[in-house]
């Protein structure tokens, strides 16, 4: 539908036009698709936000995986938020 509704439009697809089934029913809203090379799009910023959580699986090996996570900090130490601020 999100793809039908941009070509009727005349314009490309943008970040939160196509939204998927696990998208939809996560609540927390912890699933997010989107171009990471849309500077001004809703991932750029959620991955701009949280950039210091984010990591890719096997990144040492240099394999540039277009998937990122996030990691749950568990334990937080108060001195290290000052740091990070």
């Amino acid at each position: 539908e999100g793809k039908l509704t941009a070509k009727r439009e005349g314009r490309r697809l943008k970040d939160g036009d196509i939204r998927t089934a696990c998208q939809t029913a996560c609540p927390t809203g912890a699933i997010v698709f989107g171009d990471m090379n849309n500077n001004s799009g809703d991932l750029a910023k959620k991955m701009k936000e949280k950039e210091e959580l984010l990591y890719r699986v096997i990144e040492e090996t240099n394999s540039d995986a277009s998937v990122r996570y996030t990691m749950k900090v568990n334990n937080r130490n108060a001195d290290l938020d000052k740091i990070l601020s």
